[in-house]
């Protein structure tokens, strides 16, 4: 007897099931009948074969009785499983990743090439689980780390005596992770990773600089890199490792600092004679976000941008404050000056975005603003004279921007 849930029209039902946890849907509705099995299908294939686990579901208890009692119904189904997306927030993210991904160390979805991870509170078998899945089957990974870990890391780092004390070897292990993403043992392709979270500095940072004796090992799959830092000098040791990098990311907590302060009393950049071309031959685009809040910091960005002027495509988005002192305006003078490479050689695309503290503007003065890029040969030769331009008299800032859209499908969500 079809019952009336069952009368309604397919479109009608997806609706219905577009609202449903998607465990509750599997408890519920997979295997009563044909219809409904190939209207989760149907589903899948509109999230472009992937499950994205945002809302709170069921107990693990009770979720993994589902999955084992319907398991040889659901292989089939999982291998249409492409691309997952996990919220550690409203879901037990280590039971999901070592119950239910991998069971007896046995990987259910034998198509999965792409992990979405937020706020994941990782563990020594969940660990383990990612790195293999980062060498044997993962083509990209986004991975956010809840900020609680670092926090134990910073604990454990405080009481180094006790050798086997549990959060000292989760946090070695931790780094032995980040370390073997940048390594030979990773064939992933695309990776966005933030470590923003290490307040505390806890030897994440320092993870790649305090190997003195171990062979430097590369990611030769690796294209695309978007990562969230704290400290510049991780930025610089990564590139040591990924050769074959053709699109860059990065983006600064707080400031653009290349050290702890805290390390030394050093109050000025030296710049090193190095060009990146030799690390990172075929880097074709390289995005940076920060804020600016002093002289050194400046410095240190031309330093970076120095060393990638033989990129194509180039965007910066900064937030300036408190350099009054010795910036009136941002205008075509400061961007040749501190945010585009000495030396140009391919660059096609160069997209900024700047939000400066400043003295009252107004309309003329806008205008001469815009105005500074029509007259320079530099930009008028690039044809990059389309800015925007304003002031935001509540907060006393300039915002000024280009109008250049860098097509291409990696660049999405890049910033």
């Amino acid at each position: 007897m079809i019952n009336k849930l069952e009368n309604l029209a397919n479109e009608i039902l997806l609706i219905i099931l577009s609202y449903i946890p998607w465990f509750q849907i599997i408890e519920s509705f997979w295997s009563l009948n044909k219809r409904l099995n190939s209207l989760i299908y149907l589903k899948t294939l509109m999230n472009n074969n992937g499950i994205i686990i945002h809302k709170r579901f069921l107990s693990f208890n009770r979720y993994h009785s589902i999955m084992t009692s319907k398991i040889c119904d659901l292989l089939s189904f999982f291998s249409c499983i492409e691309w997952m997306d996990i919220d550690g927030n409203h879901s037990n993210y280590d039971d999901i990743i070592c119950q239910w991904i991998f069971h007896r160390e046995i990987l259910y979805f034998v198509n999965l090439k792409k992990l979405i991870l937020r706020e994941c509170y990782l563990t020594e078998k969940s660990l383990k689980n990612l790195s293999l899945l980062i060498q044997y089957q993962l083509d990209e990974l986004i991975l956010i780390f809840d900020k609680n870990i670092f926090a134990l890391f910073c604990y454990g780092a405080r009481i180094l005596r006790k050798r086997f004390n549990r959060e000292y070897k989760l946090m070695l292990m931790f780094q032995e992770f980040v370390r073997r993403l940048f390594s030979d043992k990773c064939q992933l392709t695309s990776l966005e990773l933030d470590l923003s979270t290490d307040f505390f500095n806890v030897n994440i940072h320092k993870c790649f600089s305090t190997i003195t004796n171990k062979p430097v090992t590369h990611c030769m799959g690796l294209r695309y890199l978007h990562i969230h830092l704290i400290y510049g000098f991780l930025f610089e040791h990564l590139i040591e490792h990924v050769p074959n990098l053709e699109i860059l990311s990065v983006q600064f907590k707080n400031a653009l600092l290349w050290k702890n302060s805290l390390d030394s009393d050093t109050t000025t950049f030296i710049p090193t004679n190095v060009n990146w071309c030799n690390k990172i031959p075929k880097l074709k685009y390289f995005s940076l976000k920060s804020a600016i809040n002093s002289h050194l910091q400046f410095d240190y960005l031309k330093w970076i941008l120095n060393n990638i002027n033989y990129i194509d495509k180039l965007k910066v988005d900064l937030y300036i404050k408190y350099l009054m002192d010795f910036i009136n305006v941002i205008d075509a003078n400061f961007l040749r000056r501190y945010c585009i490479p000495d030396i140009l050689t391919n660059l096609i695309y160069f997209d900024f975005y700047i939000i400066f503290k400043c003295r009252l503007l107004f309309s003329n003065d806008i205008q001469k603003i815009i105005d500074s890029f029509k007259t320079d040969d530099f930009f008028s030769d690039h044809h990059w004279t389309n800015i925007k331009c304003f002031f935001d008299p509540i907060l006393s800032c300039q915002h000024i921007s280009s109008t250049t859209i860098i097509k291409s499908k990696f660049f999405h969500g890049v910033m």
